[in-house]
C-alpha cells in the first residue's frame, strides 16, 4: 500500500507510517481549528464555529497523547533491544 508521505520505492514500517499518520492528523485538526475560529470571527457570534474549533482543540490534545505515548513505547522497545544486543 503506497503512503503519500513516505517514499513508495522504499518499505515503509508500521511504525514510520503510524508516525506520519499521527503527524497528518495532527495537522489537519489544527487546520480545522484555525478554519473554525477564522468562521466564528468573520460570522460574528457563530456558537457553531466556536465549538467545532474547540472540540478539534480538544482532539489535538488527544491526538498528541497518542502520539507520544506511541513514540514512549517506540524508544522503549529500542531501549530492550539495544540491552538484548548486548547480552
Amino acid at each position: 500500500m503506497d503512503h503519500p508521505d513516505l517514499p513508495s520505492d522504499e518499505p515503509v514500517s508500521m511504525g514510520e507510517r503510524t508516525v506520519s499518520n499521527i503527524m497528518r492528523l495532527r495537522g489537519c485538526l489544527e487546520e480545522a481549528e484555525m478554519r473554525a475560529t477564522m468562521l466564528h470571527h468573520f460570522l460574528g457570534d457563530c456558537p457553531d464555529a466556536q465549538k467545532v474549533a474547540r472540540l478539534c482543540a480538544e482532539a489535538r490534545l488527544c491526538v498528541a497523547g497518542i502520539d507520544a505515548q506511541f513514540r514512549e513505547q517506540i524508544r522503549s522497545a529500542n531501549v530492550k533491544a539495544a540491552q538484548d544486543e548486548k547480552a
